[in-house]
């Protein structure tokens, strides 16, 4: 039992536009993240800028649920192909002389900085797999309540009621946070006989009808993984650590699309459209499990065009055809907003590309049935809808010594339901500031190992 990802892909797989801070033990540097992971903060050891250290495992398991790259031939897609996780390592490794040797505690202090860090990072989405059972994180809930941004957490895993014997910080009944439990694919709850037990304790997903807001898969989920020696691997895991990057990912899906939604929108548009299970009834407040393709359509599409890019002529270097691709799709959406968002992938560097002379190169197709684009245009009076976006891309051209650029254009709909794209005749260097009027981006990846700084 999915959470119909694929058809929410279809309209959006995400954007690195939009951060999503990993709070937990770092991430490390698996082929699989590597795309979109961005520098983060070490709360504990000191190394700032971390973006390559994970003490412990945990954190790059669920980072690989958020978003493991899609569509580059490695072992796993996560929720969100496209996105900025952002480490926050907070989790600290104690080595002790007597078993049970090893220790990690996930320490207070450091995830209060690291919602602080978020907060002044402009991170709107933060993932806390972990918590404490029947004991209140000093300090915590105060930090939870000034991050400005959505916290989500897991419900925990000792098969309890969390109404009855509280979970922190999935207990704390705050505006901006969720409470996740994991339902195996039959869309029933864990329980021990499926999970054992752990420390005595009989092992399964938490629930509680006032204090879980939703569930999410958490049983057997294939995740990147590193080993005990180090390896860079995959492995089915369970737990709500597992089903809380679910709807992490689902809510960094949403905020590619809105980027202007506040917490309190990406809240309601996630727990106002699961789906609702009668096994889930009195289990939690929503009685239901995440829907990713309902969440991202919980503003209605009005309609959308494809934005296609002709490459006829044009050639990877390692001399494979480009054709035609389509790299981006614009949505207009019933609340009057529209957006552009990432569909294509290159998959290498264009050999004989000069994005001087190729200035007619995209084109907009229209995916609407009856026009319904034009339809709404003309009941609300627009005679035209101007979207700018910026195709980033790489690029290999021995003349200007780049390997890659970025390119603005002009997406104009008229009164018809027409699209016309036109180039405006300027193009970024490397690592130059956009203008604030093109944060609209379409995006292009190179190979894992051929990685592409923005």
């Amino acid at each position: 039992m999915g959470i119909q990802a694929p058809d929410a892909w279809d309209i959006t797989i995400g954007s690195r536009e939009v951060r999503v801070g990993i709070i937990d033990s770092g991430i490390a540097h698996h082929p699989d993240l590597m795309e979109n992971l961005v520098n983060g903060l070490d709360f504990v050891n000191g190394n700032f800028w971390v973006t390559n250290d994970d003490t412990h495992g945990h954190g790059t398991v669920v980072a690989g649920v958020v978003g493991a790259v899609g569509n580059n031939a490695l072992g796993v897609t996560g929720v969100c192909w496209s996105v900025s996780l952002v480490p926050y390592q907070i989790v600290e490794h104690i080595q002790l002389p007597v078993p049970p040797y090893n220790v990690w505690v996930w320490r207070t202090d450091a995830t209060i900085s690291a919602l602080s860090a978020a907060t002044s990072s402009l991170t709107p989405i933060v993932n806390y797999s972990a918590g404490s059972y029947g004991v209140a994180i000093p300090g915590l809930e105060q930090a939870i309540m000034q991050y400005p941004g959505l916290f989500v957490c897991g419900a925990g895993n000792r098969e309890n009621d969390n109404d009855i014997d509280p979970v922190y910080p999935a207990n704390y009944r705050l505006p901006n946070l969720i409470s996740v439990g994991a339902i195996k694919p039959d869309g029933t709850i864990p329980t021990a006989a499926d999970w054992g037990y752990s420390q005595g304790y009989p092992g399964g997903s938490c629930y509680g009808a006032t204090t879980v807001d939703i569930f999410a898969p958490g049983h057997f989920i294939w995740t990147t993984y590193i080993s005990y020696f180090g390896d860079f691997e995959y492995a089915p895991l369970n737990g709500t650590s597992m089903a809380a990057p679910f709807v992490a990912g689902v809510a960094a899906l949403i905020k590619s699309l809105h980027p202007e939604i506040t917490t309190e929108g990406l809240r309601i548009a996630i727990l106002g459209s699961v789906d609702i299970l009668p096994q889930l009834v009195g289990k939690c407040v929503t009685w239901g499990k995440l829907n990713a393709y309902k969440a991202v359509t919980h503003v209605p599409i009005i309609g959308s065009m494809d934005i296609v890019f002709d490459g006829t002529g044009l050639e990877t270097v390692q001399g494979v055809p480009i054709d035609t691709i389509t790299v981006g799709r614009f949505h207009l959406f019933s609340s009057g907003t529209w957006t552009v968002v990432e569909r294509g992938i290159f998959s290498t560097p264009i050999a004989n590309y000069n994005p001087l002379l190729y200035t007619e190169s995209f084109a907009g197709v229209s995916l609407s049935s009856g026009n319904e684009i034009a339809t709404y245009m003309a009941q609300i009076g627009i005679t035209s809808i101007d979207a700018t976006f910026v195709f980033c891309f790489p690029a290999s051209n021995t003349t200007y010594g780049m390997n890659r650029w970025r390119k603005p254009f002009d997406m104009v709909i008229n009164s018809s339901g027409v699209a016309t794209i036109d180039y405006s005749g300027q193009y970024y260097f490397p690592r130059h500031v956009l203008l604030a009027s093109d944060e609209i981006k379409v995006r292009a990846y190179t190979l894992i190992g051929s990685l592409w700084d923005w």
